[in-house]
């Protein structure tokens, strides 16, 4: 990264590459500060991935009032593609609108209905929201995807409250694991 750092600072993909890096290694502040150079240097060419990525990574510093600004740029963006929903969504959750986070994630699945993310973030609202019928859909299609074979996804699943729920709610396989 030190070596490269120079190119990637000048594009904002790179700069997302290095803010998740740093935040990999659990360097959030750096991660942020990264972010932040770039939008004071080239303020010009922003993507609503960069705003998504800074808007996270703020949320997870703690910086409420920055991050607002960025959530607030993003919803207007037109075409929200998966980072800018998930960002939104955290945001909505933080900040205790699931109204809000369910919307995005309704989008995210009309989407992307085949992302295993935004059907495991759809139960998880609705498990909140006590709709314990209406999550059974949702878990069978991430069964019929098998949680796109990752192991991020199941840890995920398995950090669910799904666990708690009735086993006639859970499919089989997924009960199995």
């Amino acid at each position: 990264i030190q070596s490269k750092r120079p190119f990637l600072a000048k594009d904002p993909n790179g700069v997302i590459g290095m803010n998740l890096f740093y935040t990999a290694i659990k360097k959030n502040e750096a991660a942020a500060d990264i972010v932040a150079k770039y939008l004071k240097l080239n303020a010009q060419n922003v993507t609503p991935d960069l705003f998504a990525i800074y808007l996270q990574t703020l949320m997870r510093l703690g910086r409420i009032d920055t991050s607002k600004q960025f959530y607030l740029a993003l919803i207007k963006t037109p075409d929200k593609n998966r980072y800018t929903l998930n960002a939104l969504i955290d945001y909505s959750i933080l900040n205790e609108q699931s109204d809000e986070a369910m919307k995005y994630v309704d989008e995210g699945l009309k989407k992307f209905p085949k992302l295993v993310n935004f059907l495991l973030r759809k139960s998880d609202l609705l498990i909140k929201e006590k709709k314990y019928k209406e999550v059974k859909p949702y878990l069978g299609k991430v069964e019929d995807l098998s949680l796109e074979y990752n192991n991020h996804y199941r840890a995920r699943f398995l950090q669910t409250p799904v666990f708690y729920l009735p086993s006639w709610v859970i499919p089989k396989r997924l009960r199995s694991s």
